[in-house]
């Protein structure tokens, strides 16, 4: 029996998510946080389970804190980078987590490309209507913690990475949901991660947006390198070189 889809036009989905968003502001409120830290880990944690203020899930921020302390801790050398910033969330604890390094922020700052949505959809890739237009990169570099390590980079990717041919990087978020985008960026930083180095794929097992996955299982199988799937709301995969 096929599986129903999700869709955020189902008016239950909806009233789920609306109430799961109340529940989050309400404990946000009673400033409620619920800590569920390593016990035998040698150190402290960043991270917090619970509801985290910026509605990322805390298993993938989670996730990118642990991968930032193996970079430092192995002296991992290079940049960091995201693609697909949208409104700053998650490129904000990239900053926080990497205050020393240089982060290039890759988007377009102004929603997808047309082209690249109407070939998702030839594809039969795509399966919901979504605006990530709503964005301004002066509010983006706002919430970064590290602002004068951010280098943006506004327009279509991989054009805006022109420049960057020789640069080495330590840790690529790549969130762009699309298949043509994924899977340019996984051409673009795969070949200029420095070893021991971290891709972080958003949306690897996002449904609404199966090029991704189509993206990255195209260039794994070429290039004969794997991922380990992560447990986030999305189901991102992470590669490590």
């Amino acid at each position: 029996m096929a599986r129903p889809r999700f869709s955020f036009e189902n008016p239950v989905t909806r009233c789920c998510l609306w109430l799961v968003f109340q529940m989050q502001a309400a404990l946000l409120r009673k400033k409620i946080v619920l800590t569920r830290d390593l016990a035998v880990l040698s150190r402290h944690r960043k991270i917090a389970a619970g509801f985290p203020d910026d509605s990322l899930d805390y298993v993938r921020v989670s996730t990118l804190e642990l991968i930032a302390h193996e970079i430092r801790s192995r002296g991992v050398a290079g940049a960091c980078a995201e693609l697909g910033v949208f409104r700053g969330h998650f490129a904000s604890r990239i900053n926080e987590f990497f205050p020393d390094r240089t982060l290039y922020l890759f988007d377009t700052f102004d929603g997808f490309c047309a082209d690249q949505v109407d070939a998702d959809k030839a594809r039969g890739y795509v399966h919901t209507e979504q605006d990530f237009s709503s964005t301004k990169l002066e509010s983006v570099l706002v919430r970064m913690p590290n602002r004068n390590r951010c280098v943006p980079r506004v327009g279509r990717f991989p054009g805006t990475a022109c420049g960057l041919e020789n640069e080495r990087f330590a840790f690529v978020s790549l969130d762009p949901d699309l298949f043509e985008p994924t899977y340019a960026g996984l051409q673009f930083f795969f070949p200029r991660l420095s070893d021991g180095g971290s891709i972080l794929v958003h949306d690897y097992n996002d449904d609404l947006y199966a090029g991704v996955r189509a993206a990255v299982d195209r260039f794994l199988s070429e290039n004969r390198c794997a991922f380990v799937p992560v447990s986030d709301h999305y189901g991102s995969a992470l590669i490590v070189k």
